[in-house]
């Protein structure tokens, strides 16, 4: 049996406001669509372009800066992730080993079982 999970379902359904409420941080959740992962496709074949990795570190981080007051340096940045937004943490932690002052991942045993 194979879950299916809304972008909604961690903000409304889950504990991510409750976890982050009382800390004094920025958190971002962007949506990495269905195939995104967190990468340039090489070759999109009939979808539009697929510039993941493009929008993330090169547009959505600096218009976070711009807008709102970050510490812009690795020690005021995290990065974490679950499933296939846990396999972006690894990507953007290996490819940007200076962006980030920590990183976590997750994943769901659930999906490792229906895989296997």
């Amino acid at each position: 049996m194979k879950q299916v999970v809304l972008e909604a379902d961690w903000t409304t359904g889950g504990i991510a406001g409750k976890i982050c409420s009382n800390l004094s941080l920025i958190t971002v959740m962007p949506n990495g669509e269905a195939v995104g992962f967190y990468t340039n496709w090489i070759i999109p074949e009939r979808l539009a372009p697929q510039n993941w990795r493009t929008y993330h570190m090169k547009q959505l981080v600096p218009w976070i800066d711009f807008k709102l007051r970050t510490i812009t340096k690795k020690q005021g940045r995290a990065i974490g992730g679950d499933s296939m937004s846990g396999f972006g943490t690894i990507h953007y932690a290996e490819l940007y080993p200076n962006g980030w002052f920590a990183q976590s991942t997750t994943t769901h045993v659930g999906l490792l079982r229906d895989i296997v």
